[in-house]
């Protein structure tokens, strides 16, 4: 059985899919506009809208002639709909112009120029140039120059970007590096992470937080076998000394600036051995080089200089080389119970401790349980049926003559749902509105008339 909407369908603006428009073998009497239906009977097999005065089919009655000619396009032409009653055929092909060379830009500064031809493309079209200045040549790099025949004069400025550590003899270099010379450094490439565990030389992996990859540089510093520790070049397999710290002269001294890393980035190290130095047999070590890392003092301690000091507080004493809890700290938060292995009286702390609910195990407190506990009166009252959620109900019958129609239900609530059936107790759609919290509103089309009830729940 069809069930009926008596309120309009709003499906915001989604699609109604798999559906059938209504089939008859005749229109319907008393359409209202816009109506459809589907006339079945063979030989029709039409779809129909009602436009207000007369049923109106979807698919043409007659046929329309084709053209016998198709005009050729032309440049610049504007759209034109055109006002022909004829149709063109499916495979019709609308000619283009003959395309024209185009002449070759070969010189700087020339403007550009739409042309005047009336050919497609334009014949005689020019792309402009760019003007020859420096802008011109902004982005060609210095190397790809020829090299220079005399001097070059900075003008005054400075030459910056130069890298850390020259590899030629007359190769030009920085002032980090120069200063690091003069302070006894030998400052290598930077390191991308260093390591803060033993770990296996092959492979990628995870060191201090970072994912090397293949190619990187890590500097190795706590191997079980120092003789293992130094530079290293990540690889797939096995992994290589860097180039430029696999002699026994370059690891003295020696300092990397360690890039990534939780808890080494940023920092420098120094190869503290000195020579000779056999690699792979002769123990390497490493030390953080001073000022060359950040340090901060944590919670609890105070950085002065160089040295990290405990940080005394109330109850806390601080020796050269130890901590202890300050026994004559007399507030009440601190006992000293030496020699003591049971309290009497009362211990109170805020007056939230007693004595009485509290007694001694292995040498520590617990609060003692009543074993046998008053039941507090509030227990034992009965609850009332008020005092919990249900589900009522009101049912009635409808006039159905006018529409909205008040319904009158006395649940005290709009948290409501309402159902309206027919006389054969078949539910109907209409739309409604919980008005109040003792009525609701219904609305339908066409009006419902008698033998309708609603039913309201809340």
């Amino acid at each position: 059985m069809a069930r009926k909407f008596l309120t309009a369908i709003d499906l915001s603006k989604n699609e109604l899919q798999n559906g059938v428009v209504q089939n008859l073998a005749s229109a319907p009497s008393s359409p209202s506009k816009g109506q459809l239906y589907f006339n079945s009977t063979a030989g029709d097999n039409t779809l129909y809208w009602w436009d207000g005065t007369a049923w109106v089919p979807a698919k043409a009655s007659s046929s329309v002639p084709l053209s016998g000619s198709v005009s050729d396009l032309v440049p610049g032409n504007a759209n034109n709909p055109g006002a022909g009653t004829t149709a063109s055929k499916g495979d019709h092909v609308h000619g283009l112009p003959a395309f024209a060379a185009v002449s070759p830009s070969t010189s700087f500064g020339q403007a550009a120029s739409n042309g005047v031809a009336g050919t497609f493309i334009r014949s005689d079209h020019v792309h402009g140039t760019p003007t020859h200045d420096a802008a011109a040549h902004s982005t060609i790099p210095l190397n790809a120059l020829a090299v220079a025949t005399g001097n070059y004069n900075m003008g005054g400025f400075t030459l910056t970007g130069l890298p850390g550590s020259p590899s030629g003899l007359n190769d030009a270099t920085s002032k980090q590096y120069v200063d690091s010379i003069a302070q006894g450094l030998a400052w290598k490439d930077s390191v991308r992470a260093a390591t803060t565990t033993n770990i296996t030389l092959s492979g990628t992996q995870t060191i201090d937080g970072v994912a090397v990859v293949v190619g990187d540089r890590v500097l190795v510093k706590n191997q079980t076998t120092t003789a293992n520790n130094g530079v290293y070049v990540v690889a797939s397999g096995a992994w290589t000394r860097s180039t430029d710290m696999d002699t026994g002269t370059e690891f003295p001294a020696s300092t990397v600036y360690v890039e990534e890393g939780t808890t080494l980035a940023d920092t420098a190290w120094v190869c503290t051995t000195n020579n000779p130095v056999t690699v792979g047999t002769t123990a390497i070590t490493f030390a953080q080089s001073a000022g060359a890392g950040t340090y901060s003092a944590g919670a609890g301690l105070v950085q002065n200089g160089n040295a990290f000091d405990v940080g005394a507080g109330t109850g806390i004493t601080v020796a050269a080389d130890s901590i202890a809890l300050d026994t004559t700290y007399t507030d009440g938060r601190y006992v000293n119970t030496t020699g003591a292995d049971s309290m009497s009286g009362k211990l109170t702390a805020n007056g939230g401790i007693d004595s009485n609910s509290l007694s001694t195990f292995s040498g520590g407190l617990r609060q003692a349980v009543d074993p046998n506990p008053a039941i507090p009166t509030d227990v034992l009252n009965v609850k009332y049926l008020s005092d919990y959620s249900y589900v009522r109900k009101y049912a009635a019958a409808l006039t159905g003559t006018v529409s909205p129609e008040t319904v009158t239900h006395n649940l005290n609530t709009r948290d409501v749902d309402v159902r309206v059936v027919d006389s054969s107790y078949t539910m109907v759609d209409v739309d409604w509105d919980a008005t109040t919290v003792n009525t609701v509103t219904l609305r339908f089309n066409p009006v419902l008339g008698a033998g309708y009830r609603v039913m309201v729940m809340g």
